[in-house]
């Protein structure tokens, strides 16, 4: 029998102390754990996670038109990819108090942010992964990021990013 685990952590600002998320895994079960350092652990559905999950539709009701429906789609495919994709909202500043839309397994996976002309999806470890359906349109001069800009009118191939996702989950696991 094989179980393997991760610790990720969910959140850290100078306000909110950190939160780590424990992820349990075997062939025919996952669990999720949160653990806040003051209150400890308590299991969680990471599909269900309203805090995380609340916060991303907040973002996606706050970008308007086409870039909104575009950011719901892209969040359907990651999660679609894998059981144990865990949403986040990272990167809180005065600049941006919303935060950013994260996706996360065995370390982040993707972000996405509506820009004003695109809605674009950063692969943090972008450079390391094989992308045979040249989804990368950006960040291309980068030595570890690459990411996709979706354009307004132009549809997205929703296979081959989840493919993509897919390829992202493996590198983290192979870190």
């Amino acid at each position: 029998m094989s179980v393997s685990f991760q610790l990720q952590k969910k959140s850290h600002t100078r306000a909110v102390r950190p939160t780590y998320v424990l992820a349990l895994s075997h062939a025919e079960c996952q669990c999720f754990w949160r653990c806040d350092p003051r209150r400890g652990f308590d299991k969680m559905d990471p599909m269900s996670d309203t805090g995380a999950a609340a916060e991303i539709d907040a973002i996606i009701a706050n970008v308007d038109g086409w870039r909104g429906t575009t950011l719901a789609e892209l969040r359907r495919v990651i999660l679609s990819a894998g059981p144990g994709i865990v949403e986040a909202v990272k990167w809180k500043k005065p600049s941006k108090p919303e935060g950013v839309a994260t996706w996360m397994s065995d370390g982040n996976l993707c972000m996405a942010d509506a820009l004003k002309s695109a809605v674009r999806l950063t692969f943090p470890q972008g450079a390391r992964l094989d992308d045979p359906d040249k989804l990368f349109n950006t960040r291309l001069d980068s030595k570890s990021v690459r990411a996709i800009d979706v354009f307004e009118n132009v549809r997205l191939d929703e296979d081959a990013l989840r493919r993509l996702v897919q390829r992202a989950v493996e590198a983290n696991r192979e870190k």
